[in-house]
């Protein structure tokens, strides 16, 4: 029996069509669904109008209390619980990892951290060992972040510092398990026209080239 592997791709800007991280991810898709048509792609867009994430509500955290001790749920936590695992394992599920997170205000979305709440979950994504500590639970082995920031933040520059979304998400997905994960930033996206298309097509040919390894 032959599997298919899955690729993910999170979308987590409303801007669309004008989202600079989502041009680049989709250069990326591009040119790796070109070179591997036999891989599944799941697009997940967190600002569709019909995707509805559950609130991480009371029930939902006592929900995710009573799974990490062991504890039965309340009819309401285990309604509150279905939903969460419904969308935890839908990013288990995946081999590859593909998003595309804007920088705002130094760090991720609201809409992006809203879905990272929801999917986060003991026994489902990671599994807290009290020798080890975190294990994780996910099957992908690769993720390739690209981000989009209206400054300058690259590594080495004077406000790199204040680029939370980098080590946030490489914190993130190495406690779920992924051993590889690459990030590509487009830097300056509020300083000029010129800048930002220059940036763009850096960002575009990097993704390009790292399509034919990943």
């Amino acid at each position: 029996m032959t599997f298919m592997t899955t690729l993910l791709y999170i979308e987590s800007s409303p801007r669309q069509q004008r989202s600079h991280s989502a041009a680049v991810a989709r250069a990326f898709l591009d040119a790796y669904l070109t070179r591997h048509p036999e891989v599944e792609l799941d697009t997940w867009d967190l600002w569709t109008p019909d995707l509805t994430l559950p609130e991480f509500d009371g029930a939902a955290l006592s929900a995710k209390f009573a799974a990490r001790s062991g504890l039965p749920h309340t009819q309401e936590e285990a309604a509150a619980w279905a939903e969460v695992s419904r969308h935890a394992q839908r990013l288990q599920r995946a081999e590859l990892l593909l998003l595309s997170v804007p920088l705002w205000n130094f760090g991720v979305p609201y809409r992006f951290k809203h879905w990272l709440d929801v999917v986060t979950q003991p026994g489902l994504t990671f599994r807290p060992d009290p020798q080890k500590g975190m294990e994780g639970l996910l099957k992908a082995r690769k993720a390739l972040v690209v981000s989009a920031r209206g400054g300058i933040y690259a590594p080495g520059s004077p406000t790199a510092a204040w680029d939370f979304v980098t080590p946030y998400l490489r914190h993130w997905l190495g406690m779920l398990g992924v051993p590889e994960v690459t990030v590509v930033g487009i830097d300056g996206t509020s300083i000029s026209e010129a800048r930002t298309q220059s940036a763009r097509a850096g960002a575009m040919a990097e993704v390009q080239a790292l399509a034919t390894g990943f």
